[in-house]
């Protein structure tokens, strides 16, 4: 009985100290793919200021699920033969392409980056994108 009245005294004491400092609106308000609340200006991680959307939509994280991909694709064997001068890219393009993509030492670069295998070619690049 002693121990049950100390347990609910102290639940009451972090609860006070968390409502004097902390948000409770933290505590039924829905969050974004982030982990950002809506409808509350100050977020936990310094993110954006979402005091005026109070509304939760439900939406998939496109840069999340499809950045692989698009990298993969992009800075593939098969691109490089498509962008590579005369093709599609002038020469100053592509230097900056091959750079971005971490497939020439650059100073935007610490290493070669691994997008899931190299599509060397267009029955490659099918067969391993739709297998995702």
């Amino acid at each position: 009985s002693v121990l049950w009245i100390a347990s609910v005294v102290v639940y009451l004491l972090v609860s006070f100290a968390g409502l004097k400092d902390g948000n409770p609106q933290k505590l039924i308000k829905p969050r974004d793919y982030a982990g950002n609340y809506c409808g509350v200006k100050t977020q936990w991680n310094n993110g954006p200021d979402l005091e005026g959307f109070e509304y939760l939509s439900y939406t998939m994280n496109i840069p999340k699920a499809t950045d692989e991909i698009g990298k993969q694709l992009m800075c593939s064997t098969m691109a490089q033969k498509q962008l590579a001068p005369p093709g599609l890219l002038t020469q100053p393009e592509y230097t900056a392409y091959l750079c971005d993509c971490c497939l020439t030492p650059c100073a935007k670069c610490t290493g070669s980056d691994n997008y899931g295998g190299d599509l060397k070619d267009l029955a490659t690049g099918l067969s391993t994108i739709s297998g995702r």
